[in-house]
């Protein structure tokens, strides 16, 4: 059933298409579309001149422009493709992450996938789908679970990289947008 799942996230992707019901299509596809062409002509992104007679658009900090994989992704590919591929990211992060900080704390692989499943198609993923930064910012949250408690079981210089890997992780979070995600994260 996950793939079934999986696959409504796939549809847009594979027909050329993009979401565009509430915010998505209202905010976040436009600005992601001005921010890639932006990006492929090499100007700067920080400023929209097109909204209110100027718009600090990195001021809002919704888009998360200085997010490195939607620096490439933007770059790269159309901005149809782009979102599609950064909502597919952000839902197998949050599906491999939580799968594999379930299997930590269970050490069950049936609950883990269940638990993954439901952290995944369920709750805030399913009701925030609309808001691309704020999954964004989920998508990072059982990761640094993982090196959190990593982290606390290990000693001495080991304890270094987990460190380092949720300062890491804690530092894409904010580049990711949301930082009212970000507080409920931390």
């Amino acid at each position: 059933s996950f793939f079934v799942f999986l696959l409504h996230y796939l549809y847009p992707l594979f027909t050329g298409t993009v979401w565009v019901f509430s915010d998505i299509g209202d905010l976040f596809f436009p600005l992601r579309n001005w921010y890639g062409g932006q990006l492929r002509a090499g100007e700067s992104f920080l400023w929209m001149p097109d909204i209110y007679g100027g718009y600090y658009l990195h001021g809002e900090g919704q888009q998360g422009m200085l997010h490195p994989v939607h620096l490439l992704l933007y770059f790269l590919l159309p901005a149809k493709i782009a979102l599609n591929v950064e909502m597919l990211l952000m839902v197998g992060s949050i599906a491999l992450g939580c799968y594999r900080l379930f299997s930590w704390l269970t050490g069950d692989r049936l609950i883990a996938g269940v638990g993954a499943f439901w952290a995944t198609f369920g709750g805030v993923c399913c009701y925030r789908i609309e808001h691309p930064p704020s999954i964004g910012v989920w998508a990072h949250t059982p990761w640094i679970l993982l090196a959190m408690a990593h982290f606390w079981e290990s000693r001495g210089r080991e304890q270094t990289k987990y460190w380092a890997a949720v300062a890491l992780l804690t530092g894409l979070q904010c580049l990711t947008g949301a930082p009212q995600f970000l507080i409920m994260s931390a």
